[in-house]
């Protein structure tokens, strides 16, 4: 509202003030409403993005950085891919986790103890 604006509104009286009241009220309202719905997201017909380990998830994050600085994706919505590749990340590691543990449990079943060992706990 500009000066002028609000002097007319003064000088008219308090209805006039009450009702400008209102209405600004309305339009607050209506703009906290709609304050989520100009979401910047992709195109549903985007394609869809490989993410199978953390170099797909280096790639896809250094995309959505760019997408976020040239305005193409709104920063909640980058947050949230942030946030989804770091539970990626986490499951890739344990998978490899589970993995190796099972190369290393399969090994040991593998080697069988020598008779000296096994009889004497000793290698002599």
């Amino acid at each position: 509202m500009t000066h002028e604006e609000a002097v007319r509104i003064a000088r008219s009286g308090e209805g006039a003030i009450v009702g400008e009241l209102r209405r600004l009220s309305a339009e607050r309202r209506a703009a906290q409403s709609a304050g989520g719905s100009r979401i910047k997201t992709l195109a549903a017909d985007a394609p869809d993005v490989k993410v199978a380990d953390c170099r797909d998830v280096v790639a896809l994050i250094s995309e959505t950085i760019n997408q976020v600085r040239k305005g193409q994706v709104d920063p909640r919505v980058a947050n949230a891919v942030g946030y989804l590749a770091n539970v990626l990340i986490k499951a890739v590691e344990q998978g490899e986790l589970e993995r190796r543990l099972a190369e290393v449990e399969a090994a040991v079943k593998g080697q069988r103890p020598s008779s000296d060992l096994a009889m004497t706990g000793t290698d002599s």
